[in-house]
């Protein structure tokens, strides 16, 4: 359906609609490091394990 819809559409560029800053791209890239290394529970970035209780 989507895809339907953008051809519809004329094709548009979508890259300019979210506008990412360059620190976000180096947070993203840092964390896609640390996801890489699966070092996600160590750095505490895992969010499944986030707000849970520790026993």
């Amino acid at each position: 359906f989507w895809f339907t819809a953008w051809m519809d559409a004329g094709c548009p560029n979508l890259s300019d609609l979210l506008v990412i800053s360059d620190e976000d791209k180096n947070k993203l890239k840092s964390e896609k490091k640390i996801w890489k290394n699966n070092e996600l529970i160590k750095n505490g970035l895992l969010q499944a394990r986030k707000g849970k209780i520790e026993e």
